[in-house]
Order: structure tokens, then C-alpha cells, then sequence
């Protein structure tokens, strides 16, 4: 007499093509959400004197918001692709990181002339590989960034020479 038991595991009849998101895909969409949060907290306090009420408030949001990036973007940076849609994703939180870091003048004209330079090829030929939603998240973070480095925490002094780069926007 059969035993009625079931034989087949469970996830042989699952589809094999079809993956959940990777840990930098995942993590990564998370940056993108606290990176509006930087821009929307920095916007929030400039132009603000230091003496209304409300200014100690909107900095603790501010510093709140721009340490939790950090931490986002840091672990990014470090962890290791595990699909091929993770590379441009890491690639593009290490140029992050950069900037982010920079300790000097210097290193942040290199950091954003980097950015600047990388991403216009953010969607090159890798875009076939990578998958409808890996370039989204790519998109917004290249309209992210252009805002982000508008910011007085990121921009330029006027001497520098690099002033005028600017993300470029790509037809696609």
C-alpha cells in the first residue's frame, strides 16, 4: 500500500528563475529612501537661524538622517555582489562613500568629478544584464546625487575648479 506522504520538497516546485532581491538591491533601495530623507532634512535647515527655537530640532534631524546614509552606504560598499545587477549598484555606493569621506578639498573634488564621470556609464552596456528594476533604482539615484551634491555640504568652494561639473542627464 502507497504511503500518501508527500515526497516532492516544497521548493522543487518552485520556479528557479525566479530570485528575490539581493541584500545590496534591497539595501540599496533603503539608501535611495534615506538619501531623500539627507536632502529633505538639509533643505529644511538652510538658510535657518541659529537662534529660532526650532534649530536645534531640525540639526538633530538633519545629523539623524545623514547617519543613518552613512551607515547604509558604508555597508553597501563592503559587501560582496552576489548577482551581476549588485556590481553597478556597489560601484555606485563606494562612489557615494567617496564623497562622503572626503577628508580634504581635494578629495572631494576628485570624489564628485568621479561621480560626474561614472554616471553616465551607470546604464551603458550593463544595462542588458542588470534588469529593468536595478536601472530604476540607478535612475534615481543619478537624480538623487545631482541634488545631493547641489547641497552646501557637498558643493564646491567657489575657487575650486570643478565647480561647474554636473551629472549630466543621459537619454535612455
Amino acid at each position: 500500500m502507497a504511503d500518501s506522504a508527500t515526497i516532492t520538497p516544497a521548493r522543487a516546485n518552485e520556479d528557479v528563475f525566479l530570485r528575490g532581491a539581493s541584500p545590496i538591491n534591497l539595501l540599496f533601495s533603503k539608501m535611495l529612501g534615506q538619501m531623500v530623507m539627507v536632502i529633505d532634512r538639509e533643505k529644511e535647515i538652510d538658510g535657518v537661524d541659529i537662534f529660532d527655537p526650532a534649530f536645534k530640532a531640525w540639526l538633530s534631524g538633519a545629523e539623524n538622517a545623514l547617519d543613518a546614509f552613512t551607515q547604509s552606504v558604508c555597508v553597501l560598499s563592503n559587501l560582496a555582489p552576489m548577482i551581476a545587477s549588485d556590481v553597478p549598484l556597489r560601484r555606485t555606493a563606494r562612489l557615494i562613500h567617496a564623497m562622503l569621506n572626503a577628508a580634504s578639498r581635494s578629495e572631494l573634488a576628485t570624489a564628485r568629478s568621479n561621480i560626474v564621470l561614472y554616471a553616465g556609464n551607470f546604464l551603458g552596456n550593463e544595462s542588458a544584464y542588470i534588469g529593468p528594476d536595478t536601472v530604476d533604482q540607478l535612475r534615481r539615484c543619478r537624480a538623487l546625487l545631482k541634488v545631493l551634491m547641489q547641497l552646501d555640504l557637498y558643493r564646491h568652494s567657489p575657487d575650486d575648479t570643478l565647480s561647474n561639473n554636473e551629472i549630466s542627464e543621459i537619454a535612455t
